[in-house]
């Protein structure tokens, strides 16, 4: 997935970066590349690899939540997606390694 996202940004950046000519009356104007970040904070991991002090957090204040999917950041900061008994839709929260929970805004 990661190979294909990266894939994706290089063509992008390749395509958008080669300069647009645009003509009129007879003299070519340059237009200046646009750059494109692509960021993908939080990488996959197991729900096994959470740590204790997260999985407790959930335990404690998501009562009977079951963790689905969990990602990780280089800051030691966990994406956890919960399904809450009783709920259709999941919930997406965010805690630090010592499962302190992190509001993070909503893009």
């Amino acid at each position: 997935m990661m190979k294909k996202q990266t894939i994706t940004a290089i063509l992008a950046c390749a395509l958008i970066g080669f300069p647009l000519v645009k003509v009129q009356g007879g003299q070519a104007e340059v237009a200046k590349p646009l750059s494109i970040i692509l960021v993908n904070e939080f990488q996959p991991i197991k729900t096994t690899k959470v740590p204790t002090a997260v999985k407790k957090a959930i335990a404690e204040d998501f009562s009977g939540a079951t963790l689905t999917k969990a990602f990780s950041n280089d800051s030691e900061e966990y994406k956890l997606v919960l399904k809450l008994n009783g709920q259709s839709q999941a919930k997406t929260v965010f805690a630090n390694q010592n499962g302190k929970w992190i509001r993070r805004p909503q893009v």
